[in-house]
């Protein structure tokens, strides 16, 4: 009987198992922390990693531990921690992951049959991971909360089930999250409100709209209150506002045409192209669909679509990772491009819809998946995966890098010149100085410079800078001296003795030696 349950559980929830499989396959192939991989994390996963084992050591975030990114991205890394110091990270990017993408199929499901939504689910996963770039950077957990949200914003505007006070909650919930992870990661929560605004006046529902708005701010409410008390009982609050709020928005600072140039470059680099003309195309036959989808479903997906590329192209910088927000947009955009041919053929009766269900379609399912596994799958794995050219150099790295572990003693205090926070992961220290990686943000905020200036010459800390950051480099026009003024230069000269191993400069002072 328990044999016939579980095979009968297994049946129900394949789709479930299946999805799982897939993304952890993946996951242990190409994120930076796979069990399998030995390489280095990217300077922004490094980051947030030294910040959320910070927090669990009573460090306070922006007081003690500067950066300008939100307190949930922290939070995340402080649970990976808690889970299990090495492996921990991996099993919450694999989970929340898994989470998105089981409500992208939900949502698939709502207007498509199984199959082709593991489709859907598919193009979401393999879209995502394109530009994962090892993993552990904001949009990737973003994207799982707005694939939450528009489940909940679909079956409101598509299927009218706008009755369950929860789905408004869980709304105004997930918005709030991706609130405090980035702020340019709530285009789907634009769209979804402009579409119930305007609903709400045409159809003369102010009442309900009030009644609805109630619930998101409970959902608002039960994320947000927790994080102000926080901030307010450490005396935190100002530092948070200068660095998620001035910080940030000096940082964002360009024009329109260079903001333009830079998501022109990041698709390109990306090999992005497809994804965009898919959302372009299918947004297109979309709003051209004559009752198929009512005109709020149309109008929020196409906000969605328009809102998700101008915010992805905000920041004027050329990350690859940034194209990961747009994941969701292509998950809604296929799912409504799918169905609305499907209703088109069968309505129309284009070349014999009967004719059509004769073909053996399981045949062109699998055939149409295996093509665009060799497409995507095989490069993406070639290029970003634990066996490619760049996770061999990068262990070699590590192993040039070790070497300086045996002039760190236990009690030094260590500080990287430069943004590669990766080094106090590799030594197990957790930095003293508040500005423990510099570049870029020290470009935005004079008080950085002068802070690590007086720091270096203070404290005269153990003081390691990374190859491209030499005194005779140039990083995107600034010299050395130019990103930490003349007296830094100095100093080192004068106090510190320079040891070079092939990767970076390790300096250690002159009465240590």
């Amino acid at each position: 009987m328990k044999k016939n349950t579980i095979i009968g559980n297994i049946k129900i929830y394949k789709e479930y198992i299946l999805i799982a499989i897939v993304i952890f396959i993946l996951f242990l192939i190409i994120v930076n922390s796979s069990p399998l991989y030995k390489g280095l994390s990217e300077v922004d996963s490094s980051v947030f990693q030294v910040m959320g084992k910070g927090m669990l050591e009573n460090k306070l975030i922006y007081k003690d531990l500067f950066d300008h990114k939100g307190p949930i991205i922290y939070i995340i890394n402080a649970l990976a921690i808690l889970i299990h110091n090495k492996y921990g990270l991996f099993v919450i990017e694999l989970v929340l992951f898994y989470i998105g993408t089981i409500f992208i199929y939900k949502t698939s499901k709502i207007v498509m049959s199984k199959k082709t939504s593991l489709f859907i689910c598919l193009l979401y996963i393999l879209a995502s991971l394109k530009c994962f770039e090892g993993g552990n950077f904001t949009e990737e957990y973003a994207i799982t909360f707005i694939s939450i949200a528009m489940y909940y914003m679909t079956k409101i505007l598509y299927q009218k089930d706008d009755s369950k006070r929860i789905y408004w909650i869980i709304i105004g919930a997930t918005f709030t999250i991706n609130l405090l992870i980035k702020p340019t990661y709530i285009s789907i929560w634009i769209a979804f409100g402009i579409v119930q605004l305007i609903s709400a006046i045409k159809d003369k529902k102010i009442k309900q709209l009030i009644k609805n708005i109630g619930h998101i701010i409970i959902g608002i409410l039960v994320i947000l209150v927790p994080i102000i008390i926080y901030l307010i009982v450490n005396n935190d609050f100002n530092d948070f506002i200068e660095a998620y709020i001035n910080l940030n928005m000096k940082y964002s600072e360009s024009t329109v045409i260079e903001r333009a140039i830079a998501f022109k470059k990041i698709v390109k680099k990306c090999k992005y192209t497809k994804f965009i003309l898919l959302i372009i195309i299918s947004n297109i036959i979309i709003l051209l669909s004559q009752k198929i989808i009512n005109k709020r479903t149309k109008s929020y997906i196409t906000l969605f679509s328009l809102l998700s590329i101008i915010l992805t192209a905000w920041a004027p910088n050329v990350y690859g990772h940034y194209l990961i927000q747009l994941s969701p947009c292509i998950a809604i955009e296929a799912i409504f491009l799918i169905y609305v041919i499907k209703e088109i053929v069968m309505k129309k009766d284009i070349m014999n819809y009967k004719i059509i269900q004769d073909i053996p379609l399981n045949f062109i399912y699998y055939i149409t998946i295996l093509i665009f596994l060799v497409d995507c799958t095989i490069p993406l794995i070639k290029e970003k995966g634990i066996f490619s050219a760049q996770m061999k150099r990068e262990e070699k790295i590590i192993n040039k890098v070790m070497e300086v572990s045996d002039y760190i003693k236990e009690d030094d205090n260590i500080l990287i010149l430069g943004n590669n926070s990766y080094y106090y992961l590799l030594f197990n220290k957790q930095p003293e100085f508040k500005y423990f990686f510099q570049y870029p943000i020290i470009k935005y905020d004079e008080k950085i410079k002068n802070e690590t200036e007086k720091y270096i010459i203070e404290k005269k800390p153990k003081v390691i800078i990374d190859q491209k950051y030499k005194s005779h480099d140039v990083c995107k026009g600034e010299t050395f001296e130019g990103m930490y003024g003349k007296r830094v230069l100095e100093e080192l000269k004068r106090y510190y003795k320079k040891h070079d191993i092939g990767i970076m400069d390790y300096y250690v002072l002159n009465k240590e030696i």
